[in-house]
């Protein structure tokens, strides 16, 4: 918005007020911006991770049923995008999160090899799918435990 007239008449000192109510108007107008993007954020995420979440349970029961090798490698792929979409979805709340001050971190003990393992299982079709091989290779000196925030390393 541009800055409104400035009179030859007005002091120094009505021209700061002015200013001033000028910039404390347009920061009320920013936080009531933001306000609504965190709140769309979080609502348009909320109706995604409820059909997402149905999504994760028909996989998971169709994973359960007999399958060929390219039905399973076709579940496979639909469990990781579901997963892909879902880890998205979290990003975007905790950027809302963060914004609105309410982040906080879930930290935990956890195996890093086992989260290794987790992710080299979960790429391991695809690889395959794509004539690459996949493999990793993990430290003796990695730690048998460690501190943090699994939910994020996944």
């Amino acid at each position: 918005m541009r800055p409104k007239y400035i009179h030859p008449d007005q002091t120094s000192d009505e021209r700061v007020e002015q200013l001033e109510a000028e910039i404390l108007r347009l920061k009320v107008e920013l936080e009531t911006s933001k306000a609504a993007q965190r709140e769309f954020l979080a609502e348009a995420a909320h109706e995604i991770k409820t059909p997402l979440s149905g999504l994760f349970g028909m996989i998971e029961l169709l994973a359960k049923t007999q399958t060929d090798s390219q039905q399973k490698a076709i579940i496979d792929n639909l469990h990781l995008s579901s997963r892909q979409l879902h880890v998205i979805l979290n990003d975007l709340l905790d950027h809302s999160k963060i914004e609105a001050g309410m982040f906080e971190l879930n930290e935990t003990n956890f195996q890093p090899l086992e989260l290794v393992r987790s992710a080299e299982a979960t790429f391991q079709t695809l690889a395959e799918q794509k004539g690459v091989s996949l493999e990793t290779h993990i430290s003796e000196n990695v730690n048998k435990e460690v501190f943090g925030d699994l939910v994020r390393l996944n």
